[in-house]
């Protein structure tokens, strides 16, 4: 069963292959007016892991049950800080629905 601790966990540690037995084969990505699925997130997820980004930073835990997990963390985009919040849908265990969005703080 995923839980948002696990999810932090597997970005931490950059362990994509959590991802890849986590992730529902319905897996729909939507990050503002992108939409990406399975697939194409995994290479998204690949360059994102493989890159220098910090989900460290400021991070808090919004929700985490059967249904839904959710966490924010702040980063710092051209200068400026941005809230990042990340929510979960779940179905069968697995992560179903990913949706991110990032406010200025």
């Amino acid at each position: 069963m995923v839980s948002v601790e696990k999810i932090l966990k597997a970005v931490d540690e950059r362990d994509l292959e959590w991802f890849e037995q986590n992730v529902h084969e319905e897996y729909i990505y939507v990050d503002d007016f992108n939409m990406l699925a399975r697939e194409d997130w995994f290479e998204a997820l690949k360059e994102f892991l493989d890159g220098n980004s910090d989900m460290t930073f400021k991070r808090r835990i919004l929700i985490d049950n059967r249904d839904v997990t959710s966490f924010q963390h702040v980063r710092i985009i051209k200068g400026e800080e941005y809230v990042i919040t990340n929510v979960h849908l779940l179905k069968d265990g697995k992560i179903w629905r990913h949706i991110v969005n990032r406010i200025k703080a």
